[in-house]
């Protein structure tokens, strides 16, 4: 998984390739009408879980959760500081409906995920 403050520099990159290959005014049309589609929620709601991470020691669901959107936030905005314009956000499923929580720990998993 490639973390969103890197995604963000591979797109400035791109941007710049993209001018060099089409021209300054034909990549800002392009970076324009483009549809940026974030799907956010699952390794970063999930990795904390599934790896015995002692996140949740040092931050409450609260925290982290404010922490997940604050760097989502972050990202959007240098996209459109680079030109994006249309965004679109995939939805997250409840994550004690998702199978591998109930497998993993079925009674502790559950009771955890009810905090989200």
């Amino acid at each position: 998984v490639i973390d969103l403050h890197t995604q963000l520099s591979n797109f400035k990159r791109m941007k710049t390739l993209l001018k060099k290959e089409i021209g300054e005014a034909e990549a800002k049309t392009l970076v324009s009408r483009a549809v940026y589609m974030t799907s956010i929620g699952g390794n970063d709601y999930a990795a904390p879980y599934t790896a015995n991470s002692s996140l949740f020691q040092s931050y409450s669901p609260e925290e982290y959760v404010d922490m997940v959107i604050g760097n989502l936030t972050t990202v959007i905005k240098g996209i459109h500081k680079e030109g994006g314009r249309k965004f679109a956000f995939l939805n997250m499923a409840p994550l004690g409906c998702i199978p591998l929580f109930t497998a993993i720990n079925a009674g502790d998993a559950w009771r955890k995920l009810q905090h989200w």
